[in-house]
Formats: structure tokens, C-alpha cells, sequence
């Protein structure tokens, strides 16, 4: 790794830990505008103290701190991909091998469409359930915000874990000396991807058909 790289890298771990800074802030907005932020002991329905309020500030905090996180890694990527200075050139895969600045734009528009379907959904299930989830008064624009790329994020993960799984299974029959360089080139690294991208199409299809059917009867 050049200096430069090395450079980018500890400035994406500063970042990256700096980003906990907006997500836990506007979870205790939330939390304070519902009532619950340093709420007296009972104040949660079947609770007797303040840990409730704090487990909960701690959870939506983390949900909220993922999406900057995202945003960081999204950029560090880019600049260390298409600097002149970036010394790796392939990248390998079981299924085959490709060129690294390729792999990453791959991920980085997998990651991207990740948000987009995961905002969809998040502004039809607030659409839908608005009264319910807030009852004595609509978010901030901050607020909801951070509640759609919170779900964007939620997304992401869940596409990230299904698609490595594919493009990282491990198939016994074709273990060998070239399982590090990739056994097939770049037609077995395209076919990977293909196989990744049907599959995540099809439970996005199956998803995205349940969110307009919830969306449909609450509107009824």
C-alpha cells in the first residue's frame, strides 16, 4: 500500500468513527420528542428504570450511525480505486477474476441500488403506517431522513450478505492451485455476478409485490 492509500485509509477510520456523532444525535432527538429520552423510571410500559430509554438510544443510534458509515466507505472507495497511485490492478474471485477498479464499481452500484429500493419501501411503509408509528406528530425532515437510509442500509447489509455468499461460495469440485487467481477469467467472474444479480432480482420482485399489496390495503 502507497502513502497516499495508507493516508485515505486512516482518514476513512477517523471518519467512520466520527460518524457515530449524527447517528446517536438524532436518535436522542427521537427519542426526547416522544417522550422517552431520560425518562423517569416507569415511564416505558412494563419498565422500572432508565435502562430501557438507554438500550433504546443505543440501538437506534447504531441503526442511524450505519448509512454514514456507508457514505464513507462509498467515497474512500473511490478515491483509492481511481487514484493514479492505486497499486492493485485484479481482483479475484472463485468463479474468475477482473479488473479492480470494475469490481468496484460493481459493488459500489449494487450498494447504491440497495438504498434506492430500501428508501422506496421506507417512504410506501411510511406512507402506510404513518399514524401508527407516529401518533402524536410527523418526524422532522432530518428525522425521516435518517429513517429512510437507515432502512437503505438495512437493505444493503441484507444484499451484501446474499450476493458474497454467491460470489464467495466455495465449491469443493473446484478447489486447485488457481482457486486464488480465479479458475475461470473474467467470463466465470461476469457469470458469478449474473447468478447474484437473478437471484437478488427475484427476492426484490417477490418484496417489492408484498410492500405494494400492505400499501394498497392501507390505503383502502
Amino acid at each position: 500500500m502507497s502513502p497516499a492509500e495508507e493516508l485515505i485509509s486512516s482518514i476513512r477510520s477517523v471518519l467512520a468513527l466520527l460518524s457515530v456523532i449524527p447517528g446517536f444525535w438524532v436518535a436522542g432527538r427521537i427519542l426526547r420528542r416522544a417522550g422517552l429520552w431520560l425518562a423517569a423510571p416507569g415511564a416505558l410500559p412494563g419498565t422500572a428504570g432508565r435502562s430501557a430509554p438507554l438500550a433504546l438510544w443505543l440501538g437506534l443510534g447504531a441503526l442511524f450511525t450505519a448509512p454514514v458509515i456507508d457514505i464513507v466507505d462509498l467515497l474512500s472507495s473511490f478515491f483509492l480505486v481511481f487514484a493514479p497511485w492505486t497499486l492493485m490492478t485484479r481482483f479475484s474471485l472463485l468463479w474468475g477474476t477482473a479488473p479492480y477498479r470494475l469490481h468496484i464499481i460493481l459493488t459500489s452500484l449494487l450498494l447504491l441500488a440497495s438504498y434506492a429500493f430500501g428508501i422506496w419501501a421506507g417512504r410506501a411503509l411510511l406512507g402506510g403506517f404513518r399514524g401508527r408509528l407516529f401518533p402524536q406528530q410527523p418526524p422532522t425532515a432530518i428525522e425521516k431522513g435518517f429513517y429512510l437510509l437507515t432502512l437503505g442500509s438495512l437493505v444493503s447489509s441484507f444484499t451484501k450478505m446474499l450476493a458474497g455468499g454467491i460470489l464467495d461460495m466455495h465449491i469443493p469440485s473446484l478447489y486447485g492451485p488457481l482457486y486464488n487467481i480465479g479458475l475461470y477469467g473474467p467470463a466465470g467472474y461476469a457469470a458469478g455476478w449474473a447468478i447474484a444479480l437473478a437471484v437478488l432480482v427475484l427476492v426484490v420482485l417477490f418484496l417489492g409485490s408484498r410492500l405494494v399489496g400492505i400499501q394498497d390495503h392501507e390505503t383502502q
